[in-house]
Parts: structure tokens; sequence; C-alpha cells
């Protein structure tokens, strides 16, 4: 793919077709969540943030590692690309298959161990074999990513985007229970992972980029074939995998241990919707990854080009940010009718949509040159400092105070992400944020100030019912 405006082939190629079915996802989720409730939901979202975080143990860290190193052999044609995909495809079911016994054991035993949490051994079942089979669809994804494929990747994300969203309805309408869900969220990433594979097989037939220049060295201990340097790969993702999903489940399994599956299910539907309006900034994240080798070796020009685009992708949340604070009651109102407190709540998430933004664009490109060591390390301590955070929060000012804090160690955590980034982007010098975009940031706030202003010189809230919100809008289209 020629560089000149690449973000935008790769956005028209990945997010277009995905945009066919972002309009009915965004209606058949919140009508699922509505279905089940914010109980049953969390229900969900508990046993599934133990099964992901097992989850990394079987996948092995192999997925992300064969990601990397697909996109190297690509970059410098020094190993065939098939060869590669071929080598760690096999490593991936060899480890998968070893651990499916142990994960649906082990999570069993820590869902149930001294958790409020009421679930059927079949729901927990079926949870955990739909993220044992994502393990596939794991792989097909980043191998895809890393030829730019993006076309096919599209085309298999609008698949499995069109099969959830039906999926959600069947739940809104015809089974609003966990295991409904379950059910189908099992049959629909067992599907998308019977077309990743055909897909990346047929490219894979049919492409000629395979070939390499060069297959010297292939059998010696530090050739990226050799199962030992393939396993020491994938230990460092693993690491990153376990880590990250540790630090996203820490909060789940405490706010269900000490509030309940209420609070987990507000917290786990608004981590969702923030998936779905975000998946911009994820589109972006992978394809910045893939190519920031070659970035990084062209010199210190293109490398501060690189920020200067990545700045203008994490400003625009901050957009999304305020415009989901304004509306938080009204989002409450159509996700989550019988919770009363969780417009509240969603005003302190609403802060998620930066810091969600900061990890997808920044912390992917960052692996792929070197700082992969460091935000391990990061994550790690993260983890550890994010519990005992939410703990003090919970204990001194109840669940308004939980969700603060793991707010807060997101910041905290992103923040760290951006220092190890520049540091490795820029050894030598330092990056100067465009003064545009600072600009840009003082209007932001402004234009934020004046809608609060202007709300309370309207009287909105006296023009208008808690029910009907239409104050919320009139402030979102203000701002």
């Amino acid at each position: 793919m020629n560089d000149r405006h690449y973000l935008l082939k790769v956005m028209g190629l990945s997010a277009l077709p995905r945009l066919v079915t972002f309009g009915l996802k965004l209606v058949s989720f919140p009508l699922m969540v509505r279905g089940l409730g914010a109980t049953q939901f969390g229900v969900v979202v508990y046993i599934t943030a133990v099964a992901l975080v097992l989850e990394s143990f079987v996948d092995f860290g192999v997925s992300s590692a064969a990601g990397k190193e697909v996109a190297v052999a690509r970059e410098t044609s020094s190993v065939p690309v098939r060869l590669v995909i071929q080598k760690w495809a096999r490593l991936q079911a060899a480890v998968a298959f070893i651990g499916l016994l142990p994960l649906l054991s082990i999570t069993y035993l820590v869902a149930t161990a001294g958790s409020q949490i009421e679930f059927t051994l079949a729901v927990l079942i079926i949870l955990v074999l739909a993220s044992w089979v994502a393990i596939c669809l794991n792989f097909v994804r980043a191998c895809l990513s890393s030829v730019l494929a993006f076309t096919l990747l599209g085309a298999l994300d609008c698949f499995e985007s069109l099969l959830r969203a039906a999926g959600w309805l069947a739940v809104a309408y015809y089974c609003p229970t966990t295991l409904g869900f379950a059910v189908t969220s099992l049959i629909t990433v067992a599907c998308a992972s019977v077309l990743g594979i055909a897909v990346l097989g047929r490219f894979l037939s049919k492409n000629k980029l395979i070939a390499a220049t060069s297959k010297a060295g292939l059998g010696v201990s530090d050739s990226p074939l050799h199962i030992r340097y393939m396993l020491k790969e994938s230990l460092s993702f693993l690491w990153l995998r376990l880590v990250t999903r540790l630090f996203q489940a820490v909060p789940i399994v405490l706010f269900g241990r000490m509030f309940g599956s209420e609070i987990v299910g507000v917290v786990g539907a608004f981590a969702r919707i923030i998936e779905l309006i975000g998946f911009p900034f994820a589109v972006i994240g992978n394809a910045l990854a893939v190519r920031a080798p070659g970035v990084l070796a062209t010199g210190t020009r293109a490398v501060t080009a690189l920020w200067d685009a990545v700045s203008r992708f994490v400003a625009v949340s901050v957009m999304l940010c305020v415009s989901l604070y304004l509306g938080r009651n009204l989002m409450a109102k159509v996700l989550l009718p019988e919770s009363p407190r969780a417009g509240m709540f969603l005003a302190i998430l609403s802060f998620t949509v930066i810091t969600s933004a900061i990890s997808s664009v920044v912390a992917p490109m960052s692996d792929y040159v070197g700082a992969l060591r460091a935000r391990n390390m990061l994550l790690t301590f993260s983890t550890f400092v994010q519990a005992v955070i939410i703990w003090l929060g919970a204990h001194f000012f109840g669940p308004v105070g939980a969700i603060s804090a793991y707010v807060i160690s997101l910041t905290l955590m992103n923040f760290g992400y951006v220092r190890i980034a520049l540091r490795v982007f820029f050894p030598s010098a330092s990056y100067q944020l465009r003064s545009e975009l600072s600009y840009f940031l003082i209007i932001t706030m402004a234009a934020l100030l004046m809608t609060f202003v202007l709300h309370w010189v309207l009287g909105l809230d006296r023009l208008t019912s808690f029910h009907s919100f239409g104050g919320e809008v009139v402030d979102i289209l203000v701002f």
C-alpha cells in the first residue's frame, strides 16, 4: 500500500464496511441491554472478565507476537510471510488445545469462589467456549492486519458485526436471558472464525508477496521461525495480554464482589458503548502499529508527522467525551432505565473515552518499536495500584468513589503510555505539540463553559421534565 494518504485508505477499507453495521449495532445493543437488565448483563460481564484473564494463558501471546513477526517479515522481506504465518498458526493451535480444559475448570473455580453473583454452569461453559474460539479469530485478524489486507479485514469485521447485531436483537426480543446471550455469542464468534480462516487461506494462496529475498539462517535458534524464538516472543506478549486483561478485570471483579452485578452491568454496558463509538481509534491504532517500524527507520521528520496525526486523533476524543458527559442521563435512560444511579455513574465513566483513544492509538504502535517491556512493567504496576485505589475509593465513598478511582487509575496509566512511547520514538529529541492542537483544546473547553452558562441562563432544568431529556439534547447541540 502506498504511503501517501495511508490512513485515509485504511479508514476507507476498514471502517466503511463497519459503518454499514454501526447503526444496527448502536440500536441492537441498547435493546439487548434493556432486555437483560443491568443485573443479568452484569453476570455476563463478570464471567467474561474472569474467562478473558485466564484465556490469556491459553492464547499464550501467540496472536500478538505473530502479528508483529508477520509485519516485520513483510517490511524486511527477510523471511517468507506465508511460512511465518503457517509456523505461528501451528503454535497457536497447539497451545489453544492444550489449555482448553484448564481454562474451563479454573474459570469455574475463580468465578464461584466467594462471589455474590449467581449464574448457571451452562452459561459459564458457553461463555468460556466463546472466549476460547475467539483465539482463532484474533490470530486471523492480527495476520490480515500485518499483511495490510484491510479490505478483507473490513469484510470480516462487517460479517461479524452483522451476526452479532442479529444475535443481540434475538436476545432482546426472543431470549432475554444470560443463557441466550451466551449462545448467540458463541455462534457469532464460531462463524466469524470459520470465515476468517477461509479468507486468510485464500489470501495466502493468491498473493505473491509471500516470497522473501533470502531464507538464510532460518534454522538457527534466533531466527523468527525457530520454536525457541517464537516462544520467547510469545511470552513477552503473553505478559502484555495477561496484565492488560487483569487491569480490565480487576475493577469488574471488585465491583461484583463489593456491590453486586448491577454496578458491573452499568460499567460493562458503557465500556461496550465506548468500544462501538471508538472503533475508528482501534482501526487507526492497528494501522499505525504495523507501519511503525518503517516510520521509525525513516527518520525524525517522519516520526514527528506520525505523532502530529496521533495528536489530532486523540484530540477528537475530547469532543466525544464531553458529548457523552452532557448526554449521560439520556444514555442511562435508553440503556438502563431500571438503574436510577446509572446517569451519575456514566457521567464519571465518560472520561474513559479519552483514555480508550490513547490506549487504542498510542500503545499498539509503541509495542512494535521496542516499548513492549516498559509498557508491560507499567501495566503490571498499575494493576496492583488500581486495585488498592478502587478499594480505598469504595471504602470511603461507596460506588461513586470506586468508579472515580477506576477512572483515575486509567488516566494515570495512559499518561505513562504516552511517556514511554515518546521516549522510544524520540530518544534524542522531544516532541512539540502543534499550536493548532492547543487552540483546539482551548476552544473545546470554552465551548463547554458556554454550554453550562447557556443551560443556566435558559433554565433548561425547569423547562424540561426529567423523562424528556430535552435539556441534554440542547446542551449537546449547543456544545
